[in-house]
């Protein structure tokens, strides 16, 4: 596909700009790939009762696109079953760039470099190949964004052409979240100051600063034989119902309807947690709870896209109201956050309590829709 000729996703329930940046490259690609198969979790919820850390398979790690450790490498696996999150790799020169690719899956490799120069020179020849480049940027130096001298944040864009004897860059940011959506050009050295920056810390972004940048940027290699089909939507469906079923060990974290059984228990005694209540309900808790509010959307939205789309309307239609609920929690841990009052703390409860319904019931119409799946295969074969 032509860079001049730029097909925009836009969907609300994508709101990480790496996903948003690897959504737009996957669907200009070659392969025109469908981003909702792709960028689709499987359904679930994680939930420590220890710690209280909660997010969909893993923690919640605002800065994980950049740095994973080795203990959540599985989760991501698990998390995004089609695409492989290489470990990030540092570069210098004389580096020898990863070119294979599996045929089942979406290869992600992450660099970074303390040296500008290596990183812009990797960057012009993959554009050589007409290639774009997923690149992590300091908002406080893009002048386009509303951001742009008054705060710090990494970010991810696209860029497309780097012209040296102009000294410009053309990059595409359509993360329409921000209110800073963008495609054109900006200076060179804005961008080396971007892509170069401390990102100092700062508590309005809290998880996207205070790590520095350091030139990264991000390869997506993609098979010729990549099977974004029906078989990996089913596959999506049944790890689905594993996650969501999930038998836990005795031990403090727990998945699925167990992780929900167990915060609803939890939260009747939230007042004895070891925690900081106001920044757990107000950043923490609720940041997790938005971006699972958006795996059930995009969950739903991957239903869609299956053949057997009419036998899961009533499934889609709890997993969008589950969404909803979940995103209603968001606000409401908020303002238990800011007030601690009981009634809003029982009012948290309520809303769990008829998410946990929802939930069972999408548990339940998942393992009846597979299952009649399987006889209509046996009797057709």
């Amino acid at each position: 596909m032509s860079k001049d000729k730029f097909l925009k996703y836009e969907k609300a329930y994508v709101s990480d700009c790496f996903c948003h940046c690897l959504a737009n490259i996957l669907m200009n690609s070659e392969m025109n790939i469908e981003p909702d198969i792709i960028l689709c979790d499987n359904i679930s919820l994680f939930y420590d009762m220890q710690t209280h850390d909660i997010g969909i398979n893993y923690p919640l790690k605002n800065n994980a696109p950049i740095y994973i450790d080795s203990s959540y490498q599985k989760y991501i696996a698990n998390s995004y079953g089609m695409i492989t999150f290489h470990p990030v790799q540092y570069a210098d020169n004389g580096k020898e760039y990863a070119n294979d690719s599996r045929t089942d899956m979406i290869e992600i490799r992450r660099y970074i470099s303390d040296d500008s120069q290596i990183a812009v020179n990797r960057i012009i020849h993959l554009l050589t190949d007409s290639k774009m480049i997923i690149c992590a940027v300091d908002v406080y130096y893009l002048k386009y964004h509303k951001a742009h001298l008054k705060m710090h944040a990494l970010h991810y864009i696209i860029i497309t052409e780097i012209n040296l004897k102009e000294n410009w860059v053309k990059v595409i940011d359509e993360y329409h979240f921000t209110g800073s959506r963008y495609t054109g050009k900006i200076a060179f050295n804005d961008f080396i100051e971007a892509r170069s920056s401390l990102n100092p810390y700062n508590e309005s972004y809290e998880g996207i600063s205070g790590v520095p940048i350091r030139n990264l940027w991000v390869e997506v290699q993609i098979s010729p034989l990549f099977p974004a089909n029906t078989d990996t939507i089913l596959s999506i469906i049944r790890r689905s119902i594993n996650s969501l079923g999930a038998i836990c060990e005795k031990t403090f974290r727990c998945w699925g309807l167990k992780a929900l059984k167990s915060l609803c228990e939890d939260l009747q005694n939230v007042e004895n947690w070891d925690i900081n209540h106001n920044f757990y309900f107000t950043h923490i808790f609720r940041s997790a709870i938005k971006n699972i509010s958006k795996n059930r959307m995009r969950f739903s939205a991957l239903l869609k896209l299956t053949e057997g789309r009419k036998d899961l309307a009533e499934t889609i239609e709890y997993c969008e109201k589950s969404g909803e609920y979940w995103l209603k929690l968001s606000g409401v841990a908020y303002k238990y956050g800011v007030q601690r009052k009981p009634g809003t703390l029982a009012n948290m409860v309520k809303i769990l309590q008829d998410i946990l319904l929802m939930e069972e019931k999408i548990h339940e119409n998942l393992i009846s829709y597979m299952e009649e799946l399987t006889c209509r295969n046996v009797i057709t074969k």
